[in-house]
């Protein structure tokens, strides 16, 4: 599969070379694209934003107090050139770049003697599309107390073919205590590389320096005059130059569908790269998922087990425990006082029951034992001697029985009574 695309990507490579040279012509005026410029429309104003440190308090009035200056560039890539004389009469520069609101500052510097110019140098990237624009220039001073002694706008312009260019075009501002502004109208071309403004001081010029820089380009017809146009050169320097531009523009497509390719690689294999490493990821993410999801489910049957026995212990061991407990109620707990009371009470009475009764019996046995009778003498016999023997040998049997014969009384008693109930009831 990727063989499959390597060589697609190489055959539209070849593809695209082939025609470069069948296409190349002369770049004319007529062929340049025409790409929006910031107007005071989007634009915002250079002074909106201002900070306040030391070197802002000293109590000068600026020029701009009260307007409102916009800017169509990014004034973050405005470079400031401070050029100054030392001591030895050298010429030094301090330099750097604008903030966002257009805003620098020049210290107090070491080996200063005196000051030639400060300039605001414009890069390719932030100078407008070739045509013609009116040019507004302002600079707010926060220190003043000086004047000028003269502005210009510096082109520079860059040939393949040819050296650098430097053009310089004198300007009308007006100036009030270190602060400026003019308009002008000029023309660039494509060979316009760095566009600057100039500002000359009489001496003595001031140190600390700084403020705010606004510049602002707007879009003139190609019918308008202006001031200031790039010098124009022999028809060999514009055929050399024109050759040159193609031979770059041939190079510089060239290049640029290498990149492209190269990009489309990179891109390609970016993104195999993050598909197989998302693919190793999930597959990754998935077999630890499922690991910790296995893991998750033994300790949870190991838990659960756990668990089940501990409860079947508990519960055996809480019945054991309740048995136990019920045991030594049974066996202990049990308050026997008032029944062996109850049973040595009736134990004594029995035995004091055994003992009448043995004392009864005794009585009786030795009554019975001591008892005798007399011979009953037949030679005597007549019914009533009959009668008193009998009479005789019952009374002395009941005498012989002691304490015994109280109940045969009794039961005497209740049998003559029980003869004569029922005698009674037969009668009537």
């Amino acid at each position: 599969m990727i063989k499959k695309v390597l060589s697609t990507l190489l055959s539209l490579f070849v593809i695209a070379l082939c025609p470069l040279t069948a296409f190349a012509m002369v770049a004319t005026p007529s062929d340049a694209v025409r790409v929006p410029v910031a107007s005071s429309s989007n634009a915002l104003p250079s002074q909106e934003y201002m900070e306040m440190d030391d070197f802002d308090t000293l109590d000068v009035m600026p020029l701009s107090d009260g307007d409102n200056y916009t800017s169509t560039v990014d004034l973050s890539k405005v470079q400031y050139y401070y050029r100054y004389m030392d001591s030895a009469g050298q010429l030094r520069t301090e330099t750097g770049h604008l903030t966002s609101d257009g805003y620098f500052s020049v210290p107090l510097l070491a080996d200063y003697s005196s000051t030639a110019y400060c300039l605001f140098s414009l890069d390719k990237s932030v100078i407008p599309n070739p045509g013609k624009y009116s040019v507004s220039v302002h600079f707010g001073s926060n220190t003043g107390g000086f004047t000028y002694s003269g502005f210009q706008v510096e082109y520079i312009q860059s040939f393949k073919s040819a050296n650098t260019k430097f053009t310089q075009l004198n300007v009308n501002a007006v100036q009030s205590s270190g602060d400026y502004s003019y308009d002008t109208a000029i023309q660039i071309d494509s060979s316009v590389t760095r566009l600057t403004f100039i500002s000359r001081f009489n001496p003595p010029a001031p140190l600390p320096y700084g403020g705010y820089f606004s510049v602002s380009f707007t879009r003139l017809s190609n019918a308008s005059d202006v001031g200031f146009s790039p010098p124009s050169y022999t028809t060999s320097d514009d055929i050399n130059q024109n050759i040159a531009d193609n031979t770059g523009q041939m190079v510089e497509k060239q290049d640029t569908i290498i990149d492209q390719i190269m990009d489309v690689t990179e891109t390609i294999s970016n993104q195999l790269t993050a598909f197989w490493n998302q693919l190793a990821g999930e597959f990754t993410n998935l077999y630890n998922k499922m690991n910790q999801q296995h893991a998750d489910q033994i300790q949870a049957d190991r838990n659960n087990t756990e668990d089940l026995i501990a409860a079947e212990e508990s519960n055996t061991t809480n019945i054991i425990n309740n048995n136990n407990t019920n045991t030594d109620k049974l066996a202990y707990g049990y308050d026997s006082s008032a029944q062996d009371q109850k049973n040595d009470q009736l134990g004594n009475k029995l035995n004091e029951y055994d003992s009448a009764e043995s004392e009864i019996f005794d009585s009786v046995s030795g009554n019975i034992s001591d008892f005798n009778m007399d011979d009953y003498k037949i030679e005597d016999s007549s019914l009533l001697a009959g009668i008193v023997w009998v009479s005789d040998f019952m009374q002395q049997l009941f005498v012989s029985m002691g304490l015994f014969n109280l109940p045969v009384t009794i039961s005497l008693v209740l049998i003559f009574v029980v003869i004569m109930i029922g005698y009674y009831r037969i009668r009537s």
